[in-house]
């Protein structure tokens, strides 16, 4: 099969339709609320045009319009098997998990310890090292015994169990406190690969590809939306919270936005000691 015929049995039409709604619902609610009013016209017309093309987009890949079942972006008639379609939900939950975890835990430092990035980044290495570990450890525990099941339900528990004491960390919780917490939430996020190896096993050798394609949908999926919605959630309550604490003294709105950027920012530094550390903890609030 030629280069040509190759990028003409691509699904044009799903992928444009899909890359378009990824933009626009990263727009509406990383923008929302933080930069535009909710009730702004902009705000309102791309949530419309959010939903237009989300519709849209389901629509062709159903009726495979411009395209053929085997060609189509999304090949959705693997929803309607539960093993697939719950693999589907694992792996999107989970990547949102890991992404997560990298974004807004060395925040947690940043904000809290004052440390520079790099910094930041070492003390992600508990739960790197952690996750990697987990994932290889899963794998084989999962052939050998041959209950997968049992590894997401373990899995399950450890990553509830982490996020719920990373919710509890605050400025005098011991470092040795957090790496713990890492490594439960580490050991939590083993499973979020084990589908793309269990996944072409439940169906013909024939449909192993789309299988994969349909699995790395899911991560795509996952990934901008919990980035998305965290993002929004930290920014808005962040940004209504220290807005709150500022009131009166005369910074403006994005001098504030700056302010969520770091510890390090030039704002936060010309604050005196009690105010700054009032900040410090709104923020903090909502990274950790």
């Amino acid at each position: 099969m030629s280069v040509s015929s190759k990028l003409c049995s691509f699904d044009w039409l799903g992928i444009c339709l899909v890359s378009t709604a990824y933009v626009l619902f990263a727009l509406v609610f990383s923008m929302g609320g933080s930069r535009w009013a909710w009730n702004a016209g902009s705000t309102i017309a791309l949530i419309v045009l959010f939903g237009v093309a989300s519709i849209t987009f389901a629509v062709t890949q159903h009726f495979c319009v411009f395209t053929s079942r085997q060609n189509r972006v999304l090949p959705a008639h693997f929803f309607q098997n539960w093993d697939l379609a719950g693999s589907f939900l694992c792996i999107a939950c989970g990547i949102g998990s890991i992404f997560i975890s990298i974004y807004y835990i060395p925040l947690y430092f940043l904000f809290v310890h004052g440390e520079s990035g790099t910094q930041s980044a070492i003390r992600m290495l508990p739960y790197v090292c952690t996750y990697i570990t987990g994932v290889v450890t899963c794998g084989l525990l999962m052939k050998r015994t041959g209950y997968p099941i049992v590894c997401y339900i373990a899995a399950s528990i450890l990553l509830v169990v982490g996020s719920a004491l990373w919710s509890t960390v605050n400025e005098t919780t011991a470092m040795a406190t957090t790496y713990g917490y890492s490594i439960l939430v580490g050991f939590g996020m083993t499973t979020t690969q084990a589908g793309f190896s269990l996944g072409p096993q439940i169906v013909n050798a024939a449909d192993a590809p789309d299988v994969i394609r349909f699995l790395t949908i899911a991560q795509q999926s996952g990934q901008v939306t919990v980035l998305v919605i965290a993002s929004a959630i930290f920014q808005n309550l962040t940004f209504d919270k220290l807005k709150r604490i500022l009131q009166g003294t005369g910074y403006s709105d994005s001098d504030i936005q700056a302010a969520m950027a770091g510890t390090k920012s030039r704002m936060l530094e010309s604050l005196s000691p009690q105010l700054r550390q009032r900040c410090i903890q709104a923020i903090r609030s909502h990274a950790a």
